[in-house]
């Protein structure tokens, strides 16, 4: 396994960022499904900024993933590039799901569906078991089923 060339210490910094995209995006989805519940419009606009702060760390987290990305050969390198087009894709989704939310009414299913539609996309990368393969980490079983 290649060693990570962006890092602190021994510890590649792409895992340590990606923890936060993700939490965001999770966390919109839970604050759509209480504003569906509640009705209550403030759960809508954390949702939404949630997104957008889900997006920036998204990018962020992909500057020392791309850093790491030349020194990935083989199968490490193909896990590498569909890692990469897969969370590529969510970042155009959750950004076509904020600019939805600028342009819909209160009402419109859209946000909460790209949301669920988001959510299952990291279902099916997280069964591919991609965290176990990024350069530095270890080779422990996946939390993730």
């Amino acid at each position: 396994m290649a060693e990570s060339a962006a890092r602190i210490g021994k510890h590649p910094i792409h895992p340590m960022l990606v923890v936060f995209p993700i939490g965001l995006w999770v966390t919109a989805l839970v604050f759509d499904i209480v504003e569906m519940a509640t009705g209550n419009p403030l759960w809508r606009t954390l949702a939404f900024w949630n997104i957008v702060g889900g997006i920036v760390g998204a990018l962020l987290a992909a500057v020392p993933g791309f850093l790491d990305y030349p020194g990935t050969k083989g199968r490490e390198g193909r896990i590498a590039t569909w890692h990469m087009i897969l969370n590529l894709a969510a970042v155009v989704l959750f950004a076509v799901n904020a600019f939805l939310r600028l342009r819909v009414s209160a009402d419109s299913p859209w946000p909460l569906l790209l949301s669920q539609l988001s959510w299952l996309r990291f279902r099916i990368q997280a069964k591919g078991q991609i965290t176990n393969h990024c350069p530095g980490s270890s080779n422990m079983p996946s939390l993730v089923s």
